[in-house]
């Protein structure tokens, strides 16, 4: 028995979705900030020399005037202002593989060069902002 069917479709796919900035976001209950202005899924912010978790920090604020306050690596959470601030402050100064194989409980895969995560923020003003994943290369 033969399933195929004899139809061919030619479609041109959408443009990817630009992130704006927004007055009031119902998820988030106030303004939110597109950090770079009209960024898409296809979008990353590359930082090359990153070593330990404070340069992350160093360069959203000198780059963007972003106040991070959560980032994560895949399933692990990574820091967390709302978190334990004393394990926070000790995390600062560890390399970000290192950092990753403390709270993921497992290696960071040898076989790549970049480390992907996610940040969460805001400005000095508190107005919250959404960004697209950060790209690390590793040294």
């Amino acid at each position: 028995m033969n399933l195929a069917v004899n139809l061919f479709l030619f479609t041109d796919p959408l443009p990817p979705t630009q992130q704006q900035d927004k007055d009031y976001d119902p998820i988030m209950m106030g303004p939110v900030k597109a950090i770079p202005k009209n960024f898409t899924v296809w979008d990353s912010i590359y930082m090359d020399q990153v070593k330990v978790l404070k340069d992350v920090f160093t360069v959203m604020k000198d780059t963007y005037n972003v106040n991070l306050s959560i980032i994560g690596c895949g399933k692990a959470t990574i820091y967390n202002s709302y978190g334990n601030q004393n394990e926070m402050k000790i995390r600062m100064d560890m390399n970000m593989k290192d950092l990753y194989k403390k709270v993921a409980g497992n290696d960071f895969p040898a076989h790549k060069k970049y480390m992907e995560i996610e940040v969460s923020g805001d400005l000095d003003d508190g107005t919250d902002t959404v960004m697209p994943t950060v790209v690390i290369k590793l040294q």
